[in-house]
């Protein structure tokens, strides 16, 4: 009975330990955290950058923080306009008709802007993906 006691009395002290060691840690002095780094750790390299191409979900991971769709999902998994404002199935399931946002640029890693985002990208994007 006095094992099962500290057994118990071990295993509270760990959790504790460990949820002690998740509490919010700050960046300076000041007290305030530092926003302008964004860290994550990848469980493995990327094996492309080739969105449209990759199957692997190692791979997916990385995409999603760097990569808008027309479609994303909410917090629940299920499908939400994402650069599309709004989109369409026909009745048989064989066509999709999707409405882009207007005003959507093409922007690099540095935050540069260039061309305004159209429907054609998506048609290109998906040809390639099954070439």
């Amino acid at each position: 009975m006095k094992l099962k006691r500290m057994g118990l009395v071990l295993a509270i002290l760990a959790c504790g330990v460990t949820l002690a060691s998740c509490g919010k840690s700050s960046s300076s002095s000041s007290g305030k955290a530092n926003t302008s780094t964004y860290n994550y750790v990848y469980t493995t390299d990327p094996t492309t950058l080739d969105y449209t191409v990759s199957s692997r979900a190692t791979n997916s991971d990385i995409f999603q923080n760097f990569v808008d769709g027309l479609l994303s999902r909410d917090k629940y998994g299920r499908l939400k306009p994402d650069l599309a404002t709004s989109y369409k199935v026909s009745n048989d399931g064989k066509t999709y008709t999707y409405d882009i946002r207007k005003g959507v640029k093409w922007v690099d890693s540095e935050g540069n802007t260039y061309g305004t985002v159209t429907a054609q990208d998506f048609v290109t994007g998906l040809k390639h993906a099954v070439a």
